[in-house]
């Protein structure tokens, strides 16, 4: 009866342990979804990033390709001229 007593003494130890390392690996594997879930965010932002970049090269190369005659670029500054110009005195306006 002793030694029963003693197996079912390790038995419930051993039971103990594995509960315990159960418990560990559950969190540990939660820990790693949680990261796995993260980074697969991060991904589908950088693609996201990756894609605007690549639109956004398409058009300057696009617009690099259009060529302005020396007189329309005189008219685009002076009309840019003259938007900074009413920007500037809205701007005054609100300080007043």
């Amino acid at each position: 009866m002793d030694s029963n007593s003693l197996l079912i003494s390790e038995i419930k130890l051993k039971v103990l342990k594995l509960l315990n390392q159960n418990k560990k690996l559950t969190t540990s594997n939660m820990e790693l979804q949680n990261e796995v879930n993260e980074l697969r965010m991060n991904l589908e932002i950088k693609k996201n990033k990756i894609e605007q970049l690549e639109d956004n090269n398409k058009i300057i190369k696009l617009a690099s390709e259009i060529q302005v005659s020396n007189s329309e670029k005189k008219q685009l500054k002076s009309e840019l001229t003259d938007k900074i110009k009413l920007i500037d005195d809205c701007i005054k306006m609100l300080g007043e």
